[in-house]
């Protein structure tokens, strides 16, 4: 005898042996129980104007921590779908409206659980309370691809024992840590322990120079997407730390902070906050030509300094699709 069961699209066959064979509790196929919260509140934030006052009197903070047992979480509902599935939030496929609505969330974390799963703990929220649906799919963009240039690479292997000793605490907490700088005569130096990287910066001349005192080729391909009109992924295939140098206009950076898209979230500007890989993509394919820039070949010069090249290419680029998802959660 057969039975048969849709779920979904999914036709499940039951023969009679196989329901036999269910009702022995001890032969039973074990099912892995998805990671989720042991309890979670969640409401959603006040009003723009009243939570940026809430976060400079530091009534409440804005990213997300864990801490001990303890998960909190303040953020668009963008942001925390990106940092649930460990991708960026602009990778996201979705309605407009998940960048504004912005949600406070505390949760406990059962005794005895490591931190690892806590972005599928959130995924299982996000499908519990949110009823969110959604799916992964590679999506070609055009995109400059970072590649090592014929001369091949010009970089230095970056010092691991780099100090971060009187550094202070900046932005929201992350998963991974909080970013943190501290000042070194007439430079700043910025600490992310999301990337690993370790930078100092230095305005002089109508110019600022990066020092890059630690950093991996997928993290400054990402730092490079802030100053270009397209993603950077790493297609260098270069592994590890490294020291590098870069000096630009300052109308660069100007330019970039005038045409990048208004901040979706209060803490987008901390990167992922799970600490998700930086966009790497070896051996893109595609055509292939020089990258330019219209307003001046700054940019592009600078990474050929360093024996490196930026190509125009198409590269597939992993995508998450929003088939589903509700403005309001359930009740608590």
């Amino acid at each position: 005898m057969r039975l048969f069961r849709t779920v979904g699209a999914t036709v499940v066959v039951f023969s009679s042996s196989a329901l036999l064979f269910a009702q022995t509790p001890a032969n039973r196929p074990q099912t892995r129980a998805r990671p989720e919260f042991e309890v979670a509140s969640i409401k959603a934030a006040a009003p723009l104007p009243t939570l940026i006052a809430q976060i400079k009197s530091r009534q409440v903070r804005a990213g997300m921590s864990v801490s001990g047992n303890r998960f909190d979480c303040l953020m668009s509902l963008h942001s925390l779908i990106a940092a649930a599935y460990r991708i960026k939030p602009s990778q996201i496929v979705g309605p407009d409206w998940l960048s504004s609505q912005r949600f406070e969330i505390h949760a406990t974390i059962s005794e005895g659980t490591p931190k690892d799963p806590v972005p599928e703990m959130v995924q299982t929220l996000l499908g519990e309370r949110f009823k969110l649906k959604a799916h992964l799919e590679n999506k070609e963009q055009a995109v400059y691809a970072l590649v090592v240039s014929k001369e091949g690479p010009k970089l230095m292997n970056a010092d691991d024992a780099i100090s971060d000793a009187g550094a202070r605490p900046i932005g929201p907490i992350t998963l991974d840590g909080q970013m943190s700088m501290k000042r070194e005569g007439d430079s700043t130096v910025f600490f992310n322990p999301g990337t690993g990287t370790v930078s100092r910066s230095k305005y002089s001349d109508g110019a600022m120079r990066i020092e890059y005192l630690k950093i991996s080729l997928p993290a400054f391909a990402e730092s490079l997407t802030e100053l270009v009109d397209r993603p950077v992924v790493d297609a260098t295939n270069l592994k590890g730390y490294y020291k590098m140098t870069m000096e630009l206009p300052m109308e660069v950076y100007r330019n970039a902070v005038m045409n990048r898209p208004a901040p979706s979230d209060l803490a987008s500007w901390a990167g992922t906050p799970f600490g998700g890989p930086a966009t790497s993509v070896p051996g893109t394919d595609g055509p292939v030509s020089t990258a330019s820039d219209p307003p001046g070949k700054a940019i592009f010069s600078a990474v050929e300094k360093l024996g490196l090249k930026l190509e125009r290419r198409k590269a597939p680029i992993e995508t998450l699709i929003i088939e589903h998802v509700e403005k309001n959660p359930t009740e608590n």
